[in-house]
């Protein structure tokens, strides 16, 4: 947690730093934990007063009948410290990146290849937060690899892979 409330101050105060953050594990290992606690740290960064959490909270709020979206995109830039984000408009969360997305008709695996894809791009003006494991990386960069249109995205992808798995020559994690 220190980690990432070092770089939500870093990201508030325009000292800059990655603008995506994969939390990388099984089940139960405290992603879902660590994202929330980081959303916390965002809001109390940009002095929102909790309107940031009750913004994300409301998104995720369904009744029985309904599926809670995959990824939860917020503006920011109403709150009174963005300016110190520079030219960073939105946090977008994927709580759980193996979901579907059946308004979009596209599989969990397509979504994060596109999620992925987007991260790369150098005028993306947002922080992408995600929930991830390493089964759906694996089939992503299979994806991206099939594809032959996202050499780029399928390099980040094994980066990602090796920075989570362990072993004697495990590159760092933090940052990518």
């Amino acid at each position: 947690m220190h980690r990432l409330n070092q770089w939500v101050s870093d990201l508030v105060s325009s000292k800059g730093g990655p603008r995506a953050v994969l939390l990388v594990g099984g089940p139960g290992n405290g992603k879902t934990d660590a994202v929330e606690g980081c959303i916390e740290a965002f809001d109390a960064a940009l002095g929102a007063g909790g309107e940031l959490l009750e913004r994300f909270a409301s998104e995720y709020r369904v009744t029985a009948e309904q599926i809670p979206p995959r990824k939860v995109t917020i503006d920011v830039t109403s709150f009174p410290n963005s300016a110190g984000l520079g030219d960073i408009a939105t946090i977008s969360l994927v709580q759980d990146a193996t979901e579907n997305d059946p308004v979009r008709h596209a599989s969990a695996e397509d979504l994060l290849l596109d999620d992925l894809s987007d991260i790369l791009e150098p005028d993306r003006p947002g922080i992408f937060l995600c929930c991830v494991n390493r089964g759906i990386l694996a089939s992503v960069a299979s994806l991206a690899a099939a594809s032959g249109e996202h050499a780029e995205t399928e390099s980040l992808v094994s980066s990602i892979t090796a920075a989570a798995t362990s072993g004697p020559n495990q590159p760092p994690c933090w940052p990518l």
